[in-house]
């Protein structure tokens, strides 16, 4: 895993080109080079800060080869043994060359199976090229002022330096954050700034300095989808992600998605790998129990980390210094705590990261079925029923989720979903943004389940699940690969009959997983149910997050509105989650310097 960075330029700018890079070096600390490469009086800079995971020795980079085409790459491939079988290139033990050789020969920019973001230079064509994995789980972001015709980076950082000067955000981009929670992938967080589509490329021709995008084609992984295995496939992944010439660990919650890949890499595996959990020393929000549980079963060596409550203001201060740009989920702050600790131990671990998009494991998909289903959507919509589950429901947070439920229930699916995770500030305003958004994912009429998973990729997944463990193990050095994003998981997902997942949905979701499960542990601990990582925010000084926003207050009309809000709002954890959200974004704003354009 690492950092990649660089431009075009009349002129050489070694000295811009190597402090660009040792800033990213929290992405990768082990090793940081740059190349100079002269195309036609004009200077491709590269630059890249490694974090060693796979072969050692000769994974440096920018890396070159016999046609001095060059690449810097942020990632891993995950079926790595059989591309190299593919394209017969089985002497190969670094996953950047195998890259660089299959870019040098293809026709077009394929999609590998993998996490990446990559910046190929083709010398016989004089042109560039940009790419980012399909989920997009990898960062890459581009701008493209008078002087540098083009700029790219890892991180949004590089665009404030003051050769560059992007320091600007609108505030439609703030709107839109506070509606998603988090940055969409078509959001410009900087004016100026875009980022390269998931799964598509970004080719820049140095000579003519025009460009083109294309979507990237999919390799032929030769994959039966009809004819798959949930487990060997299940098997087969998890093998593959702990394929490293380093350790490769895992991070064990103790839920359903990452004990499951514990006992696989044990039991099936017959690994030994070292776990890591995080536990809080308030025991209102501590699940220790359930990770030990697993770690003792399989007698892994476990490292339990402990977040105690009178270090969160330190922390979220450290991380808020820190970060390239805002997480809207407060679970960003025991995220890094928790990556901070596994880094002194390891440089990658696995991560149930993506389960419940592909196996459809939120809470927000038991609302939808009700929606979809009308006998359910009659008697769940009647104010009887409303009162009852009120009255019955003695736990706030819970109360709250229901509260939203019924209060969008009158809307499409798909827009309730999204209204249903963001607070209702604007609710005109956002409707339109959430409808315009919805309408470019191109629903399928009569494919319910697939849509579901389809918005969740596109929505949840892109502004909160990934660039929380991005950002937040990067700025540590640590890797974290998702085995369930990976592109066979993603197959048996879409292709078979997805209902089969939704087996007792009403009390348990992912049901495929659970029963795999059971059958290392018991049922008890199979049909848990899924609560999430909450933070202890107890001990957070909110008073100075309601200043901060006070001072944006009278100029930005959303902060204002909030703020209002904000007073009225029963407390709960959703109202501590909210004022992150605002809080994490004004004060990323407030650090930075940006200037705000604002709506007339």
């Amino acid at each position: 895993m690492c950092g990649i960075v660089g431009f075009v330029s009349t002129q050489k700018r070694p000295e811009l080109i190597e402090n660009l890079t040792f800033e990213l070096s929290h992405r990768g600390p082990d090793k940081q080079n740059f190349e100079i490469i002269n195309v036609d009086n004009k200077y491709l800079h590269l630059g890249s800060s490694r974090l060693s995971i796979r072969d050692l020795d000769d994974g440096n980079m920018p890396m070159k080869n016999s046609n001095e085409n060059q690449i810097i790459y942020n990632g891993e491939i995950f079926d790595f043994s059989k591309l190299k079988k593919l394209y017969k290139l089985t002497n190969l033990k670094s996953d950047t060359r195998l890259i660089l050789e299959i870019l040098s020969s293809s026709d077009s920019i394929p999609m590998f199976n993998g996490m990446y973001a990559y910046a190929f230079y083709n010398n016989k064509e004089k042109k560039l090229i940009l790419s980012r994995d399909k989920f997009g789980i990898k960062p890459l972001y581009y701008a493209q002022v008078e002087k540098f015709p083009l700029i790219f980076s890892s991180e949004l950082c590089t665009f404030q330096n003051e050769e560059f000067k992007l320091e600007t955000i609108a505030e439609k981009e703030i709107k839109n954050y506070i509606y998603f929670g988090g940055f969409t992938n078509d959001s410009n967080p900087i004016l100026g700034v875009n980022k390269i589509q998931p799964g598509s490329s970004f080719t820049f021709d140095i000579t003519s300095l025009t460009t083109r995008f294309d979507k990237c084609k999919t390799i032929d992984s030769q994959i039966d989808s009809e004819n798959l295995n949930f487990k060997d496939t299940f098997i087969n992944v998890v093998s593959d992600h702990l394929d490293a010439d380093t350790d490769v660990d895992i991070l064990l919650s103790g839920g359903v998605d990452s004990s499951l890949l514990a006992l696989v890499t044990k039991y099936e595996l017959g690994k030994n790998v070292r776990t890591f959990s995080l536990g809080f020393d308030n025991e209102k929000f501590d699940e220790s129990s359930k990770s030990l549980y697993i770690s003792n079963k399989l007698n892994f060596h476990h490292e339990h980390i402990i977040f105690k409550q009178k270090d969160i203001n330190e922390i979220i201060k450290e991380f808020l210094d820190l970060t390239s740009e805002p997480i809207g989920d407060p679970s960003i702050i025991p995220s890094y705590f928790l990556y901070k600790n596994v880094s002194q131990h390891t440089k990658a671990v696995l991560s149930g990261d993506g389960a419940d998009e592909m196996f459809l494991g939120y809470d927000w998909h038991r609302a939808a079925i009700i929606q979809e289903n009308r006998m359910l959507n009659r008697i769940f919509g009647n104010h009887v029923i409303k009162n009852l589950v009120k009255s019955i429901t003695k736990n706030s947070d819970r109360l709250y989720r229901y509260n939203k439920f019924f209060e969008t229930i009158d809307k499409d699916i798909y827009t309730q979903i999204l209204f249903w995770q963001n607070i209702n500030i604007d609710e005109q305003s956002q409707q339109l943004v959430y409808e315009e958004f919805i309408e470019q994912l191109n629903f399928h009429k009569n494919d319910f389940y697939t849509n579901l998973k389809k918005l969740d990729l596109n929505f949840y997944l892109s502004t909160n699940i990934l660039p929380k463990a991005d950002i937040g193990s990067m700025l540590n050095g640590l890797e974290i690969r998702p085995p369930y994003l990976d592109d066979r998981i993603f197959h048996y997902s879409f292709n078979n009959e997805v209902k089969k997942n939704f087996i007792r949905y009403f009390t348990h979701s992912k049901s495929e997983l659970r029963d795999m499960l059971a059958v290392y542990t018991n049922k008890r601990f199979s049909q848990q149910s899924k609560r999430g990582f909450s933070p202890d925010f107890e001990n957070w000084d909110k008073s100075s997050a309601a200043e901060l926003l006070k001072k944006y207050s009278n100029d930005i009309e959303i902060v204002s509105k909030f703020l209002h809000m904000y007073e009225n709002l029963d407390e709960s954890y959703f109202k501590t989650r909210e004022l992150w959200k605002f809080y994490s974004l004004f004060k990323w704003i407030d650090n930075k310097k940006l200037d705000i354009i604002i709506e007339n």
